[in-house]
Parts: structure tokens; C-alpha cells; sequence
């Protein structure tokens, strides 16, 4: 007997995927430890990610096809139509707005305290030529 499709299974791979890929960003960005693998590691992590997203959006986008039902909103308002029960009993509007307000100023924040590209292969090359007394 084959089981059907279901979107939650990708979003169970999703989250299992995000500490891994979460650790090992933040190891490369500080560069503590690892190296050149532990950029691999994140690269393979980040990578599967995206396969993951795009799987589920593919599955949600079939299924909502073969059912000729609309599975996207419910899960953006928590609410189904027909006897099903509604699967959020209160609107959390304000909190969504102050998560995404977080997040933005989260994302603003991280843009603007990062190193611009040109710093950071200067940095690099002037501990680079400390060495060089040839001159």
C-alpha cells in the first residue's frame, strides 16, 4: 500500500536541516573552526535546503491540484473550509507583525555591520604582507 504525499514530511526534513546549517554558518562566519570542510558541510546543508523548499512547495502546489483544493491558505490563516476544525481558534496578527518587524530589523542590522567585500581581501592580503621584505 503506498502512502500519499504530504507536506508535512518536507517540512519535518526543513527543520531537521536548520541546526545543522545554522552551526555550521556560524562557524564559517567566524571562522573559529573547521576550515575549508566546514564551509563544504554548510555549503551541502544550505544547498538541501533549497531542494527541501522547493520540494515542498512542488508537493503543496500538486497535491492542491489533485485535490482541486486549496491547501496554501490554511496554512497562512490557520483556517479550513467545511466541517474540518479550524486549526488557529485566535488570530495572532500582532504577534506576526512584531516577528517580522524583528526580523527585518534583524536583517538591517546584519547589513549594515557587515564587512564590505573589498575590506575583508584587504584584510586578508595586509596580514599576507607582513612576510614580503623583499622590497
Amino acid at each position: 500500500m503506498q502512502r500519499p504525499l504530504r507536506p508535512a514530511g518536507t517540512v519535518a526534513l526543513l527543520l531537521a536541516v536548520i541546526a545543522p546549517l545554522t552551526l555550521s554558518g556560524l562557524g564559517v562566519y567566524r571562522q573559529r573552526a573547521g576550515g575549508d570542510w566546514l564551509e563544504e558541510v554548510h555549503e551541502f546543508f544550505g544547498n538541501g535546503m533549497l531542494a527541501l523548499v522547493l520540494a515542498h512547495i512542488g508537493v503543496v502546489l500538486g497535491l492542491s491540484l489533485l485535490r482541486r483544493r486549496n491547501l496554501v491558505a490554511p496554512m497562512l490563516t490557520g483556517r479550513t473550509a467545511g466541517a474540518e476544525p479550524d486549526l488557529v481558534k485566535r488570530s495572532y496578527t500582532g504577534v506576526a507583525a512584531l516577528l517580522l518587524m524583528a526580523v527585518l530589523a534583524f536583517w538591517a542590522w546584519q547589513w549594515q555591520t557587515a564587512p564590505a567585500a573589498g575590506d575583508a581581501g584587504h584584510a586578508a592580503q595586509s596580514h599576507h604582507d607582513d612576510d614580503d621584505d623583499d622590497d
